[in-house]
């Protein structure tokens, strides 16, 4: 896809949650003419697995994607080419959230939410959910980091300082919390 660096830089705001915003209904004020758009690089997963459920976080320095295999890779969206990678488990459908310098995401099967450095991958904080969160992107505001985990009827929502880690409440949700 050829992107327009200076148009980036200009933005002030990028694709840095699921669907891009709060309300998570995919509504982007940018309209594109995908007629007039040329592929400038290609960028092969290979051996780290599809990117099955997940959809890209971009900011101007930063494609991050995640895949089936757990991998959550950091892209350069003017080269194409990999800046790092780390593998955080197995399983992971998760949509990224990029604020604060980090990588947000639960880390499906394995029941955990990340909070990864943006720059190399490495983790900052992890905390066990005691439930699975395989599909859900945490959502940022404010500092704070929400997230609802669970795939039975006994599902929570979470509130975590996004910084740290620190937990600021949970409560039960009464349902599933696939997405």
């Amino acid at each position: 896809i050829e992107v327009n660096s200076s148009e980036m830089e200009n933005r002030e705001q990028y694709w840095k949650t699921a669907n891009n915003n709060y309300a998570r209904n995919a509504v982007s004020s940018n309209a594109i003419d995908y007629q007039s758009l040329q592929q400038k690089w290609h960028y092969d997963t290979g051996s780290k697995g599809e990117i099955v459920f997940s959809t890209p976080a971009v900011t101007s320095e930063q494609i991050i994607v995640v895949t089936e295999m757990g991998w959550v890779v950091s892209i350069n969206p003017h080269t194409g080419l990999e800046d790092c990678s780390v593998r955080i488990r197995a399983s992971n459908r998760s949509t990224p959230t990029v604020e604060e310098g980090m990588i947000f995401l639960t880390g499906g099967a394995d029941q955990t939410l990340y909070a990864l450095d943006i720059n190399n991958g490495n983790i900052i904080w992890s905390k066990h959910l005691g439930q699975a969160a395989v599909y859900e992107a945490p959502l940022y505001r404010d500092g704070v980091l929400y997230v609802g985990s669970g795939l039975d009827t006994n599902a929570n929502v979470f509130a975590f300082t996004a910084a740290t880690g620190e937990l600021i409440w949970k409560i039960v949700f009464g349902g599933e919390a696939f997405f």
